[in-house]
């Protein structure tokens, strides 16, 4: 009897033993990704925040690019104005602030590929190998779909808006005299929000391959898309004509197409594959 529960008692401070072994192997594995992640961070910080120092010994190059959709609208108007004369700070510090917001945008676009790289190093060990097959490729293609988004804004987009507000101050007998910290404003935050919603098919598509979405469900989302759409059209551009939304609304209406018919294709050469390696499992049992 005694023999029985020094065994018993022997198997209990194993089975404890090897409890708190996993739990501290896991306790440390946990903490392990944290310092990893936390290190991550920092890089990716450390990164951007050169860029954005070397952006601001460059901003008044980053700055004249920036005017220029403003200056295309000014000969498309037929004005003599220069930019220059229109443009002003009213305050001491505008300059500065000024040049902080053009080495922001450097900053934050020239970043964004490394950024990517450091996350993704991060991310991709611990992933399935059907996972990687998706995830790199995203990561690979959301840079230059946001350089996509960011020249559609700046070619398109910005031009179209600039004209509208300064013809629509001109009818209503104002002079347009614009305070520079907000003109840029005004850009770098099209610029970024353009660049973003251009991402979206990265996203959408990655999550397909996943399997997390399915054609049918983005197709049964249409109505919901379209809603959306120019919601986020009307929060991107703070214009009131139902013009510059539908300007800004088509393309982003015509990523989710894009996305819908990329998903069915996935899905079908899904199913292919399926049945490819469905029918030589069944040659292998005949045979």
């Amino acid at each position: 009897m005694l023999k029985r529960k020094k065994i018993v008692l022997k198997k209990r401070s194993l089975v404890r033993k090897i409890k708190d072994e996993m739990a501290t192997s896991t306790e440390k594995a946990f903490i392990d990704h944290l310092e990893e992640l936390r290190l991550v961070i920092i890089k990716s910080v450390a990164v951007f925040l050169i860029l954005t120092a070397l952006g601001f010994m460059l901003a008044p190059s980053i700055i004249r690019w920036l005017v220029y959709p403003l200056q295309h609208v000014l000969a498309a108007v037929g004005s003599t104005i220069s930019p220059e004369s229109i443009l002003r700070t009213l305050r001491p510090t505008g300059g500065f602030l000024v040049g902080l917001k053009a080495a922001f945008l450097f900053g934050i676009v020239l970043s964004l590929p490394v950024i990517l790289y450091f996350f993704g190093s991060f991310l991709i060990p611990g992933l399935t190998k059907k996972e990687r097959k998706v995830i790199i490729p995203a990561f690979s293609a959301s840079f230059f779909l946001f350089c996509i988004g960011a020249a559609f804004c700046y070619f398109v987009i910005l031009p179209f808006a600039l004209k509208f507000f300064w013809g629509y101050t001109e009818r209503l007998g104002i002079r347009n005299e614009w305070i520079i910290e907000n003109y840029v404003s005004f850009v770098v935050q099209f610029l970024v929000a353009f660049g973003l919603v251009f991402e979206i098919p990265c996203i959408v598509l990655a999550l397909v391959k996943v399997g997390v979405l399915s054609h049918a469900v983005l197709r049964k989302s249409r109505k919901y898309a379209i809603v959306g759409v120019f919601v986020l059209a009307a929060a991107i551009t703070p214009t009131p004509d139902i013009i510059t939304q539908i300007v800004v609304a088509l393309p982003m209406y015509l990523l989710f197409e894009f996305c819908v018919w990329t998903a069915k294709i996935f899905e079908r050469k899904k199913t292919v594959k399926d049945d490819e390696n469905t029918e030589f499992g069944d040659k292998d049992l005949m045979g």
